[in-house]
């Protein structure tokens, strides 16, 4: 056992599996699932299945506890060891998963064979999926379970592949070749050779299949609300893997949230390195007692109703949108190895109009003990999914990076009202004797209730319409995840207009009265190839920032639906300072207004500009 294409050292497979038997289930009694990577040979296969069973026993799950069609529960599977790995699943993918026997017998799964003209489907019933030439096709059955959201099926899905007769029906497929006793014990999590498409696996995929995603993809998925939707859709059914990308050559990890949110069970990290995503991993799993499991809220097991990437103000069918308002009192005992100025930031993590950060005043020469005693607001439509995360940093730490001090991860719903004592722990999540003194509340369903907003001592722009802040910090949110391309984007155009308009004034003063007075032109000074493609620059600049527009005109076009923004400079008053929080909240919304229009008209100058250059370059 060894990490291929590494320098790391190679390990006897039957000490691992020894290794592990002995400590399975130490911490937790439910399942263990272990995912292997197989790159040995038929004989080598054989005797991993036989050093399995021989070593587990009777932990080791190696059929199924009954017919039926859903997956056991963790509950079920109680001490029990169960593979995840390549299984014969049928011949509907590019690449085939073959199991053969010591007599060299093929067994290439009986669920659905694309050498016949028509596959079973989970009632039973026969669709003809394949034409006459080998294509399999997919009809879509309409409206059926498109859901509240009005999220076309179709539109879903119409990124789906197919497989066409050279990767369905051809003789010469490529295989991946397992041993039969290894692939018997692949019992619940069988890994598909290559995934084809939601709308292939809605059809075809049963509920112990299982997909891989790499870290690039599935991000490209999860900020996409189409493919997210399609996403949610299918781990409704089935399980999904998300793994960091190959280039992690430090071993680093991914955020897990952006795939959390969308229902993928297993975000796989890089354990072995200490760092922000590890320590969120470790707050999220503090749910449910620690064991491992956290059941998904209903929305994300039933129905189809969950788009939270499609409409800013979004709460999910039977959730309880809520304030938390959590004030920070004092720290103790704060680790410190010389002099600190510690500050607390907050963070919320969650879907995304609910992540939010904020932080408390910097306390220079205390150190030891510092006291805050301040409060912050926290709306939150999706409390299921929501963790509420406090890292105490140290001001004078690394350049333009403030010190790590200690933090703590606590998911939304285990949050107790009152006065609450929260432990920090290190980098590497081992707890320290460092605490925050913290008091919560929590007003449930209370985020667009006047009752509640008038006793907050707010100015009017927050007590009439609580709702507006949510839909600008939806769009700041999205202006500071875009702002890399529109810079770029921009810079593009301002480009590519000096570059022209320099050429132009450089040829145009041209004194030849012989190239004037036979037509010459400016275009007659551009190679056509060059002019071609700086017209298509042009035009696909043109397309990127009206893209930009559309998206954050849409925020404040819906912003001031709501309410009518009052002229900036009769409502910020910056001649003194903001006289409490809620005042500095409110300026802080205003600049983000004035931020966001600001970015509007920045872009929409920029479409002019490079409209007027692709006219230039055409006429």
């Amino acid at each position: 056992v060894y990490h291929g294409h590494t320098l790391t050292s190679k390990i006897a497979f039957r000490d691992v599996i020894a290794c592990i038997n002995e400590y399975a289930f130490v911490e937790s009694p439910y399942p263990l699932i272990l995912s292997l990577e197989n790159h040995c040979s038929l004989a080598q296969q054989k005797f991993m299945a036989s050093c399995m069973k021989e070593t587990f026993g009777a932990k080791l799950l190696v059929e199924a506890l009954d017919d039926r069609e859903m997956l056991p529960s963790p509950e079920e599977l109680k001490h029990r060891i169960l593979i995840k790995c390549h299984k014969p699943i049928g011949r509907v993918f590019s690449k085939d998963i073959v199991a053969v026997d010591d007599n060299g017998a093929k067994d290439y799964g009986a669920d659905y064979d694309a050498s016949t003209s028509s596959l079973p489907l989970e009632d039973g019933s026969a669709l003809d999926l394949l034409s006459k030439d080998g294509t399999l096709r997919i009809e879509d059955d309409g409206d059926a379970g498109t859901g509240a959201s009005g999220i076309d099926r179709t539109m879903t899905m119409m990124a789906t592949r197919t497989l066409s007769k050279t990767t369905t029906l051809s003789k010469k497929r490529a295989e991946i070749r397992l041993h039969k006793d290894f692939a018997d014990i692949v019992v619940y999590f069988a890994t598909v050779p290559r995934f084809e498409g939601f709308e292939h696996a809605r059809h075809l995929f049963k509920s112990w299949h299982m997909t891989s995603f790499a870290e690039a993809r599935a991000m490209q998925i999860c900020s996409d609300p189409l493919a997210a939707f399609a996403l949610a859709e299918y781990n409704r059914r089935c399980n999904s893997r998300v793994f960091p990308a190959g280039t992690r050559v430090d071993s680093s990890n991914y955020n897990p949230y952006p795939v959390w949110i969308f229902g993928t069970q297993m975000a796989a990290l890089n354990v072995q390195t200490d760092g922000t995503p590890m320590l969120i991993n470790q707050g999220k799993f503090r749910e449910n007692g620690g064991c491992g499991y956290v059941l998904k809220p209903t929305y994300l097991r039933t129905g189809d109703d969950y788009a939270p990437l499609s409409d800013p103000a979004f709460c999910p069918p039977g959730g309880k949108p809520q304030v938390l308002v959590v004030r920070i009192l004092a720290g103790q005992h704060l680790p410190r190895a010389k002099l600190i100025s510690p500050f607390v930031q907050l963070e919320i993590l969650g879907v995304p109009h609910d992540c939010a950060t904020q932080r408390t005043a910097v306390k220079h020469g205390e150190g030891m003990s510092p006291t805050w005693d301040e409060e912050f607001q926290f709306p939150i439509m999706a409390d299921e999914l929501a963790c509420m995360r406090l890292v105490v940093r140290d001001f004078h730490g690394k350049f333009l990076a403030p010190g790590f001090v200690g933090e703590v991860t606590i998911p939304v719903t285990m949050l107790r009202e009152g006065y609450r004592l929260l432990r920090l722990n290190n980098s590497s999540a081992e707890p320290l004797s460092a605490t925050l003194l913290v008091h919560i509340r929590k007003h449930v369903g209370l985020e667009h209730s006047n009752e509640y907003w008038e006793k907050i001592p707010s100015s009017p722009i927050f007590a009439e319409l609580p709702k507006a802040n949510t839909i600008v910090k939806t769009g700041i949110y999205e202006l500071d995840q875009k702002r890399g391309e529109i810079n770029t984007a921009v810079k593009k155009v301002l480009s590519l207009r000096e570059k022209i308009l320099s050429l132009k004034d450089k040829m145009m003063s041209m004194t030849d009265s012989r190239a004037r007075g036979s037509g010459w032109s400016f275009h007659t000074a551009l190679d056509e190839r060059l002019r071609g493609s700086q017209l298509r620059q042009c035009e696909s600049l043109v397309v990127q920032l009206d893209i930009f527009r559309g998206r954050f005109e849409g925020y404040l076009t819906t912003y001031d639906e709501q309410r009518e923004l009052p002229p900036l400079l009769k409502v910020l008053d910056m001649t003194t300072p903001p006289s409490s929080q809620t005042e500095a909240w409110r300026v802080s919304f205003l600049l983000n207004v004035a931020r966001m229009k600001a970015t509007v008209d920045v872009i929409a100058r920029c479409v002019e500009a490079a409209r007027v250059l692709r006219e230039t370059l055409s006429a």
